[in-house]
């Protein structure tokens, strides 16, 4: 079966300042006229979180990144997190919000925190990625 393309795309897009060359438009370009709101990726994201699966730190770690922490290591991760500033940060960190963005300073203050208490004062968590 041939693939052919919704009506809308037949004829050839008008250049534009905005396309690259040669450019038949993308679905930013052609879907501009749909007006979506937050509510409708609702079910979407009711889907993700019910078929959301969790795992332990070290799991995550060893599993997803390709990395296994040593014993030391762990006893001192164990540490950092029974802290009552670690725990402060965490409690600030699971408070309610209502963008996803809000969580990427609190996060960053945790790893911030995670580093002083290993020593490593010099390194920097920004924007929920590194800075020097």
């Amino acid at each position: 079966m041939a693939c052919t393309r919704p009506p809308s795309q037949t004829k050839a897009l008008s250049p534009s300042i905005h396309n690259t060359p040669l450019n038949r438009g993308s679905g930013s370009n052609s879907a501009f006229h749909i007006k979506t709101k937050v509510s409708d990726y609702y079910p979407y994201l009711r889907e993700d979180l019910q078929n959301c699966a969790t795992i332990e730190f070290e799991e995550f770690l060893e599993h997803i990144l390709n990395f296994k922490l040593d014993p030391e290591a762990m006893a001192q991760a164990d540490r950092i997190v029974k802290t009552k500033g670690f725990k402060k940060l965490m409690d600030k960190y699971s408070e309610p919000v209502s963008d996803e963005s809000e969580r990427y300073a609190p996060f960053s203050e945790m790893v911030n925190y995670g580093f002083d208490e290993i020593g490593l004062k010099e390194r920097r968590l920004c924007r929920n990625d590194g800075c020097e």
